[in-house]
């Protein structure tokens, strides 16, 4: 059963107690509240980075409380409340448990000169100690990148350094490549392009440092080495 599905059994069990009688209200209440239905196990689902207890201390959760009297919407909000933290469901599973299914934030790349992580919502969040270190390097507004980090991530292509001097002037530097790439208006065709290159050979061929991608179907290629030339701009 999902956890949807357990919430809205308990639901309907409170709703009953709600509309019992006086008397059976307060029987049910009252061994609602002895020991074996108090909080005993804290349960996450989908933690990647995350440290449970952690989350338990931020939420103040403790095992002396009674399973009933935990408002499992508001503890969601709680958990929803980290920044790392995209949303969170949770639910009671009586006697003793709390099950709480996290969907947590995943960075893509880093801002330079910080410890702040960028996923592809484009949303900022401390990243953990010693985190960074694979992670895209953006420099210049989120805003401007995310389009080229999104696009990077469907294509599988890993981007050391991101450089987003506007939202029309995007350029990367690749994993495995001294060179720049220069992106055009749409940053996933420029991908597609700059694919095709990568795999033509015409990198080595003409020790090129600089690809411009600007223009659809023309590739630009610059900063020649010694081994061939180009026209006079250094186009192919």
């Amino acid at each position: 059963m999902t956890l949807v599905g357990v919430g809205a059994l308990l639901g309907a069990g409170i709703s009953l107690y709600l509309h019992s009688s006086d008397a059976a209200r307060a029987w049910l209440n009252a061994e609602l509240r002895e020991p074996r239905y108090r909080l005993e196990t804290v349960e996450f689902l989908g933690l990647a980075k995350l440290n449970p207890q952690s989350l338990v201390e931020q939420a103040g959760l403790s095992t002396a409380v009674p399973l009933i009297d935990l408002d499992s919407d508001a503890l969601a909000t709680k958990f929803a409340s980290h920044p790392r933290v995209a949303s969170c469901i949770a639910a009671r599973i009586p006697p003793d448990r709390l099950v709480i299914e996290i969907d947590e934030r995943v960075p893509v790349a880093q801002l330079a000169g910080k410890a702040q992580g960028v996923d592809l919502e484009g949303v900022t969040f401390p990243l953990l100690s010693g985190e960074g270190a694979d992670l895209t390097t953006v420099r210049g507004k989120v805003e401007w990148a995310l389009p080229l980090l999104r696009a990077a991530h469907e294509h599988g292509v890993g981007l050391a350094l991101v450089q987003a001097r506007a939202a029309n002037d995007l350029r990367f530097r690749p994993l495995g490549h001294q060179l720049q790439v220069r992106v055009g208006s749409d940053p996933d065709t420029s991908l597609r392009g700059w694919l095709q290159i990568r795999e033509s050979g015409l990198l080595h061929s003409y020790a090129a440092r600089e690809v411009d991608l600007r223009f659809r179907g023309n590739a630009v290629l610059r900063d020649f080495g010694t081994t061939k030339q180009g026209g006079e701009d250094g186009s192919s």
